[in-house]
């Protein structure tokens, strides 16, 4: 009885090519439709070539095109677009890979350059999709390790039924023995803190935000921190605006700055220039569960679940068991708040506890002495600025009275500080006036489009009431220093290489670091249920996916018509012109020759309509010569270019003309004459 076999490197053919169209279906809506046209042009002539034996490129023109990729891919290449440009030079070298007379280990190359784009794909995707992906691709691996182990051994081997099945068997096996490790990576990546680069002087832990309260000098700690605080993508934005929003503090102790419990104030901002409107999308990082959303000023709305304004520009996670992971912003730039009752807690923003600091006081008196209300907040800026007062971080008050401390004898500190002493001498003065805590700054990375906001550029700044505006003002008192440590914008601090990994970082984040239960559990559920009942599982993923297989079976089968009508085409003409080709180009070569004569030479890749052209506009448009040249370069043409077979009058009246060509040919002066222009 005979058994069916199957040739060794059929199989490795057909599962070459599933390779290729699993890794061109997950990257389907990341590379641009040229790229994905070209991989199935090429894929589908790689594949003509091995099943019908055709000829394949030589190895150095696969190397000159493999060499060409990386070039063009890397002229490409930026901070934004390094996964889709990486994705489609990989998908571009397995195309050419797939041209190769292929060994054992241009199959093994293959199916790593499949995985590698499954996993470019996954840093690209929105959804959990591309797992169904990465299944049949890892299976078609094995399966690939497997033939090309064998093919190094025996390349011309067949394989029975029974051989293909256990084959298949294996490859199964191996995927099923690695799913248990694939799991636990996957759910324990998400929960470890690990990241493939730091900006430089930053500590791996971090907790971002702020308690509901400030003491003088707590700030410190936050801004000795260098590590990640969270990302902004946003578009660049002047310094002064970046100030990130997160708290309000109206009540003073005497010794703490706190939120008050009641509703803030709603806030309106009316602009008719919708540019000057700027969204962003803040991801934290990995941290402690904190209240505080921090935006840009000044806030209009934030898109995530369990975010409620307060008031005050203040919004607040008020979902105690869930930590925010990310939400959007759209903000209004300005250095104003205004409140849309266009009133304000007055006695609120003026308490001070009773009796506090008469010192204090008497320095405010001094320096607001005979000036308006809309004069005094300058006045006390600049009486805490340089060279009388300094930034500091090193050795700030912290008697019993650090204000006056502050103000009187040591005359440096950080941020706090100088915020507590213009908050305090503002409501002396009878201005109303509040401290905001947030941050200050960010490094920006052009081309990934986003800030970098660290710890360090924690802030703490002032709002003053303008009564004409009827508006809150910001005013930041802290004067900068040369390390930048009082929240200056940071941009350009780091170089090409540490703002690298950081987008590396960024992406990573993004797609594996930062799933949340439920998503793990519904991709959980996914598995479980293929497993329990695979057969119904992937009817699901056909349907879901059918018009994607479709169009991609529809393009496939396009190509692939398309190569075989080349190769027969190609045939065609090579054996229609097998006969004629010497007697053209003896005609060919005849006429140039006769023109030569006369001194004409056709320039390299210069075309005969062109240089019988070039010649006419030397001997004139009247000349017999011309006439004859210009009827020689039109009836060879009709049949060269057509590619039709020159007949037997045609032949004999282009001979007759180039016969006239040449004797016409002058005995030597009007060589002479033409002859400069010979090449």
């Amino acid at each position: 009885m005979n058994r069916r076999t199957f040739e060794l490197k059929n199989l490795l053919l057909f599962n070459t090519t599933g390779l290729g169209l699993v890794a061109l279906a997950a990257c389907r809506g990341t590379i641009g439709g040229a790229f994905a046209a070209l991989f199935l042009a090429a894929g589908t002539a790689a594949f003509c070539a091995d099943a019908f034996g055709l000829a394949h490129p030589s190895r150095f023109l696969m190397n000159a095109a493999s060499i060409a990729v990386m070039l063009i891919s890397a002229g490409r290449m930026r901070y934004d677009n390094f996964v889709v440009v990486f994705t489609e030079a990989i998908l571009m070298m397995m195309a050419v890979k797939m041209f190769e007379r292929k060994m054992s280990r241009d199959y093994t190359q293959i199916a790593l350059m499949s995985a590698i784009i499954i996993v470019a794909a996954a840093v690209e995707a929105t959804d959990g999709t591309y797992v169904y992906y990465c299944v049949i691709q890892s299976v078609l691996s094995g399966l690939q390790l497997i033939l090309a182990a064998w093919y190094a051994r025996a390349p011309h081997s067949s394989l029975s039924s029974r051989e293909a099945a256990q084959i298949a068997g294996r490859a199964m096996s191996i995927w099923v023995m690695m799913l248990p490790l694939c799991l636990l990576l996957f759910f324990a990546a998400p929960r470890a803190r690990l990241t493939l680069g730091q900006l430089p002087g930053g500590r791996r832990e971090s907790f971002t935000g702020f308690s509901e309260y400030l003491t003088l000098g707590s700030v410190k700690n936050i801004q000795e921190d260098d590590s990640l605080a969270f990302r902004a993508e946003m578009p660049h934005v002047a310094p002064k605006y970046l100030f990130w929003r997160g708290l309000v503090l109206d009540f003073f102790d005497g010794n703490v700055w706190r939120a008050r419990r009641t509703e803030g104030e709603r806030h309106a901002y009316v602009t008719s220039d919708e540019t000057a409107l700027v969204k962003q999308e803040i991801f934290i990082e990995d941290s402690r569960y904190m209240r505080a959303v921090f935006t840009m000023d000044v806030p209009l709305m934030v898109n995530a679940p369990g975010v409620m304004q307060r008031g005050d520009g203040v919004f607040v996670n008020a979902n105690f068991r869930e930590r925010l992971r990310s939400y959007a912003v759209l903000s209004v730039p300005s250095d104003s708040f205004k409140p849309s009752s266009g009133t304000i807690r007055r006695r609120d923003n003026l308490e001070l506890p009773p009796g506090y600091g008469e010192p204090v006081r008497n320095l405010a008196g001094e320096i607001t002495r005979g000036l308006s209300d809309g004069d005094i907040p300058a006045a006390i800026m600049k009486y805490l600025s340089p060279p009388d007062f300094s930034f500091s971080l090193d050795d700030l008050p912290t008697s019993v009275e650090p204000l006056e401390e502050f103000l009187f004898e040591a005359r440096r500190g950080n941020c706090e500080y100088f915020a507590a002493a213009m908050t305090v001498m503002l409501r002396m003065a009878g201005i109303p006036a509040r401290i905001v805590a947030g941050y200050h700054g960010g490094a920006y990375n052009e081309s990934g489009g986003y800030y970098v906001v660290r710890q360090a550029n924690a802030h703490v700044w002032v709002e003053a009431w303008d009564a004409d505006e009827k508006a809150w003002r910001r005013y930041d008192p802290t004067p900068a220093d040369e390390s930048g440590k009082s929240g200056v914008s940071g941009d350009g601090q780091y170089g090409f290489f540490w703002m690298y990994l950081d987008f590396i970082n960024y992406r990573v984040s993004r797609v594996f670091m930062e799933y949340e239960r439920d998503t793990q559990s519904e991709i959980l559920e996914t598995i479980r249920g293929f497993l329990a009942s695979p057969g119904d599982s992937m009817k699901t993923f056909t349907d879901r996916f059918s018009s994607d297989i479709r169009n991609i079976a529809v393009c496939a089968g396009g190509a692939f018509l398309v190569v075989i009508a080349l190769v027969s085409v190609k045939k065609l003409r090579a054996r229609s012109r097998k006969g004629n080709y010497s007697k053209e180009r003896a005609l060919r070569n005849s006429f140039l020759g006769a023109m030569k004569h006369l001194g004409f030479e056709k320039k390299t890749g210069e075309g005969l309509e062109e240089f019988v052209s070039s010649a006419v506009s030397i001997l004139g448009p009247d000349s017999a010569v011309a006439v004859w040249a210009e009827e020689f370069a039109v009836s060879f043409g009709e049949f060269y270019f057509r590619d039709i077979p020159i007949d037997g009058p045609a032949f004999n009246m282009l001979r007759d003309l180039i016969k006239r060509i040449k004797a016409s040919a002058p005995s030597g002066g009007a060589r002479r004459h033409i002859g400069g222009n010979s090449q």
